[in-house]
């Protein structure tokens, strides 16, 4: 076993293949979600073949220069002597060898020039650029039946597909055919709602927001074509399910929607396309978003485009005409390795804000700063989609554990325009992801009647106070939400469908912390907005012929006065500076209390009272400075 820690998945996943191993099964298929560590995974089951004496040699082909790199610095921290230069492998005592798939021939070239081996293993990274009839199919063929085992790895839970010529003559360790079809029985799956599920170190992966606007475009003769976002939470479950399926064939061509050049002329101002300016313009308003969440500057933004042309101009026009400071990476031969080194780099001393780039940056490449795409390509096959939506999921390892600190803590977004294809892939991996961390915390929509209450909310008093999580309660909080979407500046302060989709899951779900994230996103939004969510809720629950309960109201005011108090407690002198978080927020409470006059505890001081406090605190909080 190596001294490097594994998580739960890893140790399991490598326990059974070693299992197999020690049978009489040669091959074994794991399918791990982007950013889990299926590279780790791989590594560590080689490593423990070559510990046993079973082989001397792991042989890896992976799809890219940027993923090659990767596996050679994994394959040598776990302890396995390995290089991606070829010319090593004839020394006799060299452990590892990694290859591109288009690397291939130097590959079969080298092992006549091995001298002595008593076996290898071979892995094939993301081993759906091997079917059958891919240029490599046959390579990896004659390699998987020269090793003496194979490990194939697959980072694309959601779909399997294409048939690898060996797959398809193995059974899985369950002795089933390892193919169903076109779809794989992997020996081992570990899908992205799984890991969604895990605590601390054992969960590798974040959620992702998907963010779409609508698009026009125009042609020379004028025709007009418009991608409007459809309105899936309205739409009834039998109906959405049909669009998704009619969306998921859609053949709708989309690059003349993000083309910003010419044949000939170059526009670093990209004055042709205000779609591409408005997508480039929202997502660094998100990144700045999320930096300031984050309390960093690691996180960084990646934009797709559809060629290198246009990732040229994209590129000049972050630099010259946003200022940020940007990256280009267009390339694919040898020295954009280390181009790559050097964005991963600056990426974790916080050096960057963007990314430009074709295809390079779109599968395998490990740079968790990646917390945002704009994605400006044409191409819409689902496998290259989720392939570029893994950018997003890895979470940032810091000095002391990982930059989120829950699963709702710091989500990704994905940023495009509304085509079809890309509304469904969004739309079935959000899905995914809600349906996954309802399943975590058990779902439902709080305790029904007779059910004690939860305890355990702290109120702006630092007393608890007990909040019932009733389903009516939810039902107003989303009829508030319906209601900020048709605010005038909804899309300006990215308030649309998915958003709310997405708040209200959090709100269903029946946890703390989940809830609490929710009620801070909303605030955050109206405070865009410049509205208050209370009087939002209030109008909403009064247009429906209904009034608020007293009860509701102090929820209401709790939720408010706790939404400014975690503002002011890191905004605000000398609270920000307390290093205890209980003692910062008694002295924090004390202090509104006092200028508000406000001589009992929160929880016993009438409605009034309560939304006094509240303007108290909103004053302090628009002063800022010293308290």
């Amino acid at each position: 076993m190596s001294a490097i820690k594994l998580r739960k998945w890893q140790e399991t996943a490598g326990d059974l293949a070693i299992r197999a191993f020690s049978g009489n099964q040669d091959v074994w298929v794991t399918e791990a979600c982007t950013g889990s560590g299926k590279t780790l995974h791989g590594a560590d089951v080689a490593k423990r073949l070559i510990d046993s004496k079973i082989v001397d040699l792991v042989v890896v082909i992976t799809p890219s220069i940027a993923t090659r790199g990767g596996w050679v610095k994994t394959l040598n921290n776990i302890g396995i002597d390995a290089s991606d230069n070829s010319d090593h492998f004839a020394i006799p005592d060299f452990q590892g060898l990694v290859i591109t798939y288009g690397g291939d021939a130097r590959l079969l070239e080298a092992f006549y020039h091995r001298p002595v081996y008593k076996g290898f293993v071979l892995i094939v990274d993301e081993y759906h650029h091997g079917e059958r009839d891919a240029a490599w199919g046959a390579t990896i063929t004659t390699l998987e039946r020269q090793a003496i085992k194979s490990i194939f790895l697959s980072g694309t839970p959601w779909r399997s597909t294409g048939q690898i010529a060996v797959l398809s003559e193995n059974n899985n360790r369950h002795g089933n055919p390892y193919y169903d079809g076109d779809r794989v029985a992997a020996d081992f799956k570990y899908q992205y709602s799984e890991d969604l599920k895990q605590d601390g170190d054992n969960r590798g992966t974040i959620p992702v927001e998907f963010i779409f606007v609508d698009s026009q475009h125009t042609s020379q003769s004028g025709k007009v074509e418009r991608l409007v976002k459809p309105e899936l939470s309205k739409m009834p479950e039998h109906q959405r399910e049909e669009w998704i399926e009619k969306a998921k064939a859609s053949t709708t061509s989309i690059g003349k929607h993000f083309r910003t050049q010419g044949s000939s002329a170059s526009d670093y101002q990209l004055s042709a396309n205000s779609t591409v300016r408005g997508l480039i313009g929202k997502g660094f308003d998100n990144l700045e978003e999320y930096r300031i969440k984050s309390k960093s500057d690691v996180p960084v933004l990646l934009i797709v485009t559809q060629n290198i042309k246009e990732a040229r101009a994209v590129y000049a026009y972050t630099l010259e005409v946003q200022h940020k400071r940007s990256a280009l990476i267009v390339s694919d031969k040898d020295k954009a390795s280390d181009e790559l080194l050097q964005i991963q780099d600056k990426c974790r001393k916080g050096m960057l804000d963007v990314i430009v780039s074709v295809g390079m940056v779109s599968e395998g490449v490990d740079i968790p700063q990646i917390k945002g795409v704009v994605y400006l390509s044409s191409i819409t096959t689902y496998l290259y989609l989720v392939q570029v939506i893994g950018r997003l999921l890895r979470r940032i390892k810091t000095n002391s554990g990982y930059m989120d600190r829950s699963v709702n803590h710091l989500p990704g977004f994905f940023l495009s325009i509304a085509a079809p294809k890309l509304v469904a892939c969004g739309y079935m991996i959000e899905k995914e992801i809600s349906e996954a961390l309802e399943r975590t915390i058990g779902g439902g929509e709080g305790p029904g009647p007779g059910v004690e209450p939860e305890v355990g909310v702290v109120s702006s008093n630092g007393d608890e106070e007990n909040i019932y999580r009733g389903s009516s309660d939810n039902a107003d909080i989303k009829r508030g939400i319906e209601a900020m979407l048709t605010h005038e500046k909804a899309e300006d302060c990215h308030v649309d469908s998915y958003w709310k989709e997405w708040v209200v899951s959090m709100i269903l779900r029946g946890d703390k912390k989940a809830r609490e994230e929710a009620m801070r996103q909303i605030n955050e939004r109206c405070n865009c907005l410049g509205i208050k969510f209370g009087d939002v809720l209030h109008d909403a629950v009064s247009a429906t012929g209904l009034s608020l309960s007293m009860d509701e109201m102090h929820k209401l005011a709790s939720r408010e006065a706790e939404d400014i108090r975690n503002k002011l407690r890191w905004r605000l002198l000398p609270f920000k500076e307390i290093e205890n978080h209980e003692t910062a927020y008694k002295k924090l409470n004390i202090k509104i209390s006092n200028r508000a006059k406000l001589n009992c505890s929160f929880t016993k001081a009438t409605i009034e009272q309560k939304r006094h406090w509240i303007a108290t605190a909103n004053q302090m909080l628009q002063e800022g400075g010293v308290a």
